[in-house]
């Protein structure tokens, strides 16, 4: 018989002070999440996974019967909730908050801790049921992401007491649907299933999910460009897991399962889409267009939606499609925007999976008249509107010479932000020059001697069209883009990087860059490499652990002058063969 430790008086007290602090520190962070800046969808894991939170601490502080409780997890806990607190408080008090959870590239801190907590919840819950069980042996942890298997009290971790809630009471709120399975949000009955059967709980290892996307659920199995797609659909912050409510309105969205590939294979091949983009960056990247430019993007406040952006008059104007079901068939439900003068309109697929954002377009063809044509979204370091603050986030402890290309808050005009010299983080304004090219000094591409012969040698073993110079705009009138301070102008974003490739070295990469060459493919109707990406800028390598210095954030106004990096030019290393970037790069002028 097992022999019950009774936990000193001290003991005990930790116990209950640990317990009221994790649910003070829920309780705040649930405050945040309920501000009404922020929607119900966008936040939804996150109120889900700190609400568990205080129904399980919440039962154990106000109950009557002595449990054992796994002291070390709930201290992990802790320590991640109050890492939640901090974050949201700091991001809350800076007016961030609601730019933080509607970015497709700030968030990802948010969705990793998220998903921590989750695991940890879900491992101390498991292991309360061990505990407390009458049968302990009977009973396996098979709790998401735990690599143990209890069959009884670990010895390492003595077993304690807790005078807090009735083991009856206790355990009906551990088998709940909300705690465990995270199935009773799922719409689709054979999504529902599926997750039911082998996941049983709020997030799942997206790898693991993919891995179950086969016959006789799908038609054919998934080839490696539908599962690039997916990926980036379901996960476009790469954390490696999807929660059970991004997967429910995802089916809405794109199934039912035998269709799914074909509808997620429709919305890539659509020339005028551009994955995650905020309604702001929308707003900056058409508002240059003529009336009757729009786009096609995935809507951040409103998740696996898709948005509709279009020029009208001097505005630019949003409406949502969310996706339903309907006697087995999809059904795209378009949302007017107030003013928009859209309409509110049900479209239900055609036999095959025909339909969709084309006949949408077709319908409303007096305001969707051209869609807009922007490489630069595709382009490595392309990161859209990100401020100075937001800069810091993303480059703190990336090596020297890491960088990135954003809107400025400068109307009109575009910024780099880079990593120089003793890690400080500055910011150089890129202005658009507009005009007549002959009036200009315009740049198309400035070699040295070394790089002119290089250029002829491959113009003579490959004759061809020269290449549309990428990483522009698109924009009316734009004819070049050149550095604040400086005196030449480049044609291209891509020539104008590359002649400062000295200071501007390692791109850092946006979620969409990843995937660019595979809707390439999908838009003209290739199989998968057949074609070369465009971009000319290496891919970046990961920064060094070592490199740990504080960033020093630069305004685009005060930053440096960036020098031409020809003169003094030294042989430049190849980290693609040869291996990752010093942990300290040479002093760039």
């Amino acid at each position: 018989m097992e022999t019950k430790v009774e936990p000193s008086s001290s003991e005990q007290q930790s116990e209950r002070i640990l317990l009221e602090q994790c649910s003070t520190a829920s309780e705040h962070i649930c405050q945040i999440l309920a501000s009404r800046q922020l929607s119900e969808d966008s936040t939804y894991e996150f109120r889900t996974t700190v609400e568990m939170v205080q129904t399980v601490v919440g039962k154990l502080i106000t109950a009557k019967k002595r449990l054992r409780i796994d002291y070390p997890t709930l201290q992990k806990i802790h320590e991640i909730l109050s890492e939640y607190q901090t974050l949201l408080s700091e991001y809350s008090s800076a007016n961030r908050l609601k730019r933080i959870i509607n970015s497709s590239r700030l968030r990802k801190r948010l969705e990793v801790i998220n998903s921590d907590l989750h695991h940890q919840l879900k491992k101390f819950v498991d292991i309360l049921k061990i505990f407390n069980s009458p049968n302990p042996q009977s009973i396996n942890n098979d709790g998401f992401g735990s690599q143990i298997s209890i069959t009884e009290a670990p010895k390492s971790t003595p077993p304690k007491l807790i005078s807090r809630t009735s083991e009856a009471s206790l355990e009906q709120h551990i088998t709940s649907p909300n705690i465990n399975s995270g199935t009773d949000i799922i719409e689709d009955e054979q999504g529902k299933q599926l997750w039911g059967k082998h996941f049983n709980t709020l997030y799942a290892p997206l790898d693991s999910l993919l891995e179950l996307l086969a016959p006789p659920l799908l038609p054919a199995p998934l080839n490696s460009t539908t599962s690039a797609l997916l990926s980036y659909t379901l996960d476009p912050l790469s954390t490696s897991y999807i929660s059970s409510h991004s997967f429910s309105l995802f089916l809405l969205l794109f199934g039912p399962f035998p269709l799914l590939s074909t509808h997620l294979l429709q919305l890539y091949s659509t020339p005028a889409f551009y994955g995650y983009l905020s309604r702001k960056e929308s707003d900056l990247l058409l508002s240059p267009s003529p009336t009757g430019t729009f786009l096609f993007r995935f809507s951040r406040s409103h998740p696996n939606s898709i948005a509709i952006s279009f020029k009208r008059g001097t505005e630019v104007m949003h409406i949502l499609v969310k996706g339903s079901r309907q006697n087995g068939k999809r059904v795209l439900k378009v949302e007017e925007e107030e003013g928009s003068g859209a309409g509110e309109r049900v479209f239900v697929d055609k036999e095959g999976g025909g339909g969709g954002l084309e006949e949408i377009r077709k319908e409303y063809a007096e305001s969707l008249k051209e869609g807009l044509k922007c490489k630069m979204v595709f382009e490595k370091w392309f990161h859209g509107d990100l401020d100075s603050s937001d800069c810091a986030e993303l480059l703190k402890g990336k090596c020297m010479g890491t960088f990135l290309v954003r809107f400025s808050s400068q109307p009109g005009c575009l910024a780099v932000t880079y990593v120089g010299a003793l890690h400080a983080i500055q910011s150089v304004l890129i202005y658009k020059i507009k005009g007549d090219a002959q009036s200009q000094n315009i740049i198309e591409k400035p070699l040295s001697e070394s790089a002119e012969k290089k250029k002829k040698k491959k113009k003579a073993k490959k004759k061809s069209k020269p290449k549309t110079p990428v990483g522009d705009c698109g924009e009316p009138g734009v004819i070049g883009y050149q550095f604040h301070g400086e005196k030449e102008v480049f044609v291209g974003l891509n020539q104008l990087i590359e002649h400062y490739s000295n200071v501007l070295q390692y791109p850092l990469p946006n979620g969409i860059s990843k995937i660019a060459d595979v809707i390439k493919q999908c838009r003209r109707g290739t199989k998968k490499g057949s074609s070369r990406s465009g971009s000319s800028i290496k891919s970046p390598r990961v920064a060094s652990p070592r490199a740990t210095a504080s960033p020093r954030e630069g305004k685009e106004e005060d930053a440096p002058v960036l020098r031409d990096s020809r003169k003094g030019k030294k042989k430049k290393y190849n980290w693609e063969r040869k291996g990752e970037p010093p942990d300290r790069t040479p002093f760039l002028s």
